[in-house]
């Protein structure tokens, strides 16, 4: 984890205040101004160009919210917008905390140009530290989100708003938005650094929202009765990517000692410290190899000689890694969090031919017993991996990959289109 040069920090946000106080009424009302204009205009306007058989029509843009920042995980978010974007333009909007900028998503870039279907705009804005432990600093975050937004949004265009943060609630109301589309992706009010209202948030989101799906089926079931409506779009996978053979073995991971228990994604207050440690005890000999971003809510495990943490990497670069695992772990704890997840990560493993072991998360048990090693506890985690280290696996990794190379991030995007009207 780096360290965050504090006097940087606060020069960022005492400049970023200003930005609020005396940048951000201006964007707002210009944009407002001309979105007024645009909307009398297209009153007078004739409906010659209306599209009668179901397709959008192309003044449309879809600004598309994202809790997940494009820069740091590779995630379901990113998958979905570069394939939307053969529909309709995109604007993938994540704001992103300035200490960030200095921890977890060092290669910050304010935006980011895709020129990939009618085109993707990435806009990654910075905001104020301390965005969930604050109220006061939610609500100046939140106006400079909004004259963000404004900035980079055509007023004269029919605009969707797709989000999978329940944090974004505060925009329902500021646009007449032509579809509203939440994405359930994680159980985001059930984490730890969470905001008090952040139910309140997610509840909005319900109610107000045109269409909402949800990437896990937990979620689903928790949700359908607040919308019966929702709808299951699993996510897919890179199966070429992960299980093409890689041509050279990291540096950072080739000298590691054997048996290789890896694990890649954001390294958060989702995983058991405390099975990490006993994996570490079990395994002296061998390596414990974690890949992501640390991030501040991440109760770090105790310090061992085995424990390797390898930082972030690109993820055209993660299948390199995953090869070299000999067990590729989802060491989840079983909390309010975790519960609602259906970790990508999992098709990645499979993809790669790797043996994977789990704790219980629901999703996981649901979908994948089949291909996945399920253990109940920790102690049954450990003597599974020690007894899958020695096993004849071929079977089992078999079964994965036959699993993953059916799920494809095109049949996501193709059932995502379908499920809020960009197709039939």
């Amino acid at each position: 984890m780096r360290r965050i040069p504090i006097i940087p920090l606060l020069a960022r946000s005492v400049a970023l205040l200003a930005r609020r106080w005396i940048w951000a009424p201006r964007t707002v009302a210009q944009f407002q101004r001309r979105r007024k204009l645009g909307a009398r205009v297209a009153a007078q306007e004739t409906h010659s160009s209306d599209h009668r058989d179901g397709s959008v029509a192309h003044s449309c843009l879809l600004f598309f919210f994202s809790q997940v920042v494009w820069q740091d995980v590779w995630q379901r978010p990113q998958e979905l917008a570069l394939r939307l974007g053969a529909f309709l333009p995109v604007v993938y909007f994540s704001p992103l905390q300035i200490h960030r900028r200095y921890d977890s998503v060092p290669h910050w870039q304010p935006e980011i140009h895709i020129d990939r279907g009618r085109g993707v705009r990435v806009v990654q804005p910075l905001i104020l530290p301390g965005e969930y432990k604050s109220r006061l600093i939610f609500a100046l975050n939140r106006r400079l989100i909004w004259a963000e937004a404004c900035r980079v949004l055509p007023p004269d265009a029919d605009l969707w708003f797709l989000s999978n943060s329940p944090f974004s609630a505060d925009l329902l109301a500021r646009v007449d938005w032509g579809k509203r589309i939440y994405d359930l992706i994680d159980d985001f009010p059930g984490f730890s650094w969470a905001p008090p209202n952040a139910r309140g948030l997610e509840a909005l989101w319900l109610q107000q929202a045109d269409t909402v799906i949800s990437g896990t089926q937990a979620l689903c079931d928790r949700h359908r009765a607040a919308r019966p409506d929702i709808q299951f779009v699993p996510s897919g996978v890179r199966f070429d990517l992960f299980h093409t053979p890689p041509d050279s073995i990291p540096e950072d991971i080739r000298a590691l000692p054997r048996p290789i228990l890896g694990y890649t994604g954001t390294l958060s207050d989702r995983l058991d410290r405390r099975l990490l440690e006993d994996l570490c005890r079990e395994f002296r000999d061998g390596s414990v190899v974690l890949i992501g971003p640390v991030h501040g809510s991440f109760d770090m495990p105790a310090p061992a000689p085995n424990l390797h943490l390898l930082g972030p990497k690109p993820h055209d670069r993660l299948p390199a890694y995953v090869h070299q695992f000999d067990l590729a772990l989802l060491p989840f704890a079983i909390n309010t969090a975790t519960q609602a997840i259906n970790p990508i990560k999992t098709l990645e493993y499979l993809a790669a031919g790797r043996v994977v072991i789990s704790t219980a998360v629901p999703d996981v048990v649901r979908f994948f017993s089949n291909e996945v090693v399920i253990a109940r506890d920790r102690a049954e985690f450990v003597r599974l991996a020690r007894q899958w280290l020695t096993a004849d696996s071929s079977a089992l990794r078999q079964r994965g990959v036959d699993r993953a190379r059916g799920c494809s991030w095109e049949q996501t995007a193709a059932a995502f289109a379908r499920a809020v009207g960009l197709s039939s």
